[in-house]
């Protein structure tokens, strides 16, 4: 068990002892009420719902002998120890990196964030250091790891307290190197605070989380802060040179700068890129070796910015170019990005995560590539999420697909009805853009899996199906009860029905 003296773990972050002994021994640390025990610092987080603080008399009923608040007037009995800081959220990320030994030091610690890719590059890059012998660890959207062991994932960047225990976990199992895919939540609620990255890798930036930021300005400030608050001293700096915002990061940085792309001006280049059905190939051109080739099963446009990323941080890191081959070339896939479902049907289908408007055109011109026959989408839209996009993410589908079938996503608390109806205001509006011969017909069907169903009973010989928004995702989220759902087993099991 851990314990270190409340006074050591105040020592780097500014604070007010407003009652109370700073000597007492802290053995736990907790965020939530109900996992307090004897001897727990237990931080009182504002939350969006609920304010931690509120929760300070069944903290104290459990054990916990201390409290960081940043509300004034809060009254403790005798004996309990009150500090007062500035920011409760920014102390609960410095103080749990020093009750679990600054893990995040003792790692090469590399952060990837961006709109849409975060994840197949995670995924990628802790494939090349395991490629390269690296003992690793893994924080992300898909799944958790400390080297061969898998734990269940909550958010895509864990809140701070678990953050520093998972890094601290990956230290005590001998891990050398951890992946982090780093949302823009993540930097905003200061759930990265006490970590230092060695690298950091933007993949771009596009409408999403509106939500929350309120402007794609903000949204993009918290992206960049991965770089310029939180990357060490002359750490490596991964840039996607085909993305304007990127220049804007690169302009803020003094050294380590590395970027990719097919732009001209770009450190690390891909030229003559094909695209077909068993995958992707393509040159690197970049000063750091000579010209060499790279071929991946990983399929679409999209995988070749994912991939060329990863080779541009593996140059950065002076890995050898055939360790780095070497892994794409034998990489298969990350689970719901463009997944393929294989039953033996004659036409193609694929599940994948793309939930924005970017993201869905992305895949569907990454499919239209390797369609020869007609391009078959199933999507919605996640409720209780940026609206703005909604329309957006239809107008997409009417451009770049044949036949275009609505659906629901994860609703939580809306209507799943209106958001769809939103999405139909974008169809609406995109059809009046095309040629009248050229247009289709689209359908909706709010039970997605009719919606699943009806793809694949029309769908012919040579058509490509995509179905798109929840990728490796097994749950479909209601206002008032959360379903097993996942949209790859839901396929398989229906194609198996097929005569």
């Amino acid at each position: 068990m851990k314990e270190k003296k409340l006074k050591e773990l105040l020592a780097g972050s500014p604070h007010e002892i407003v009652a109370g002994n700073p000597e007492i021994t802290v053995e736990a640390l907790a965020y939530d009420s109900r996992e307090c025990s004897q001897g727990t610092l237990f931080f009182c987080i504002p939350g969006f719902n609920v304010d931690g603080n509120d929760f300070i008399p069944e903290a104290l009923a459990r054990g916990a002998s201390a409290l960081v608040t940043e509300r004034a007037g809060i009254e403790v009995p005798a004996g309990i120890t009150l500090v007062r800081v500035p920011d409760s959220r920014k102390a609960m990320g410095m103080i749990s990196a020093a009750f679990f030994d600054n893990p995040a030091s003792k790692l090469h610690l590399v952060g990837v964030t961006g709109t849409n890719g975060k994840t197949s590059i995670a995924f990628l890059a802790d494939a090349l250091h395991r490629e390269l012998g690296f003992l690793t660890g893994l924080l992300g959207t898909v799944e958790n790891r400390i080297g061969d062991e898998i734990a269940s994932v909550k958010r895509t960047t864990p809140e701070a307290l678990d953050l520093q225990a998972f890094l601290y976990m990956m230290t005590q199992k001998k891990c050398t190197h951890a992946i982090m895919e780093v949302s823009s939540h993540a930097v905003a609620l200061k759930r990265i605070d006490g970590c230092v990255f060695k690298a950091a890798i933007f993949t771009n930036l596009t409408q999403d989380h509106l939500d929350f930021h309120k402007s794609l300005d903000d949204y993009f400030d918290a992206k960049k802060r991965l770089f310029t608050d939180y990357l060490s001293s002359g750490g490596a700096a991964i840039l996607n040179a085909d993305d304007p915002s990127a220049a804007s990061i690169s302009k803020e940085l003094s050294s380590g700068v590395v970027t990719y792309g097919a732009s001209d001006a770009a450190d690390v280049r891909a030229v003559g890129v094909e695209c077909r059905n068993d995958g992707i190939s393509y040159t690197v051109k970049s000063p750091f070796a000579p010209d060499f080739g790279v071929k991946s099963p990983l399929m679409g446009m999209f995988n070749v910015s994912n991939t060329l990323a990863t080779v541009a941080y593996g140059l950065s890191q002076k890995f050898p170019v055939e360790a780095i081959c070497g892994m794409l070339k034998k990489m298969k896939g990350v689970p719901g990005r463009f997944e393929r479902i294989d039953e033996g049907q004659r036409f193609k289908l694929f599940v994948d995560y793309a939930h924005t408007p970017d993201g869905l055109l992305n895949i569907l011109r990454s499919a239209r590539e390797i369609c020869a026959g007609r391009l078959i989408v199933v999507f919605g839209a996640g409720g209780d999420r940026d609206k703005s996009k909604r329309p957006l993410m239809g107008a997409a589908a009417a451009q770049n697909a044949d036949f275009v079938i609505v659906t629901s996503d994860n609703p939580r608390t809306e209507d799943p009805d209106q958001i769809i109806d939103q999405i139909v205001q974008g169809i609406e509006q995109a059809l009046l853009k095309v040629e009248p011969s050229k247009r289709f017909k689209y359908m909706v069907e709010p039970d997605r899996f009719a919606a699943i169903r009806r793809a694949i009973e029309v769908a012919q010989d040579d058509d490509v199906i995509v179905i798109a928004g929840k990728g490796h995702e097994n749950y479909q989220i209601y206002k008032d009860r959360t379903i097993f759902f996942d949209d790859r087993e839901v396929a398989r099991n229906l194609l198996r029905e097929l005569d």
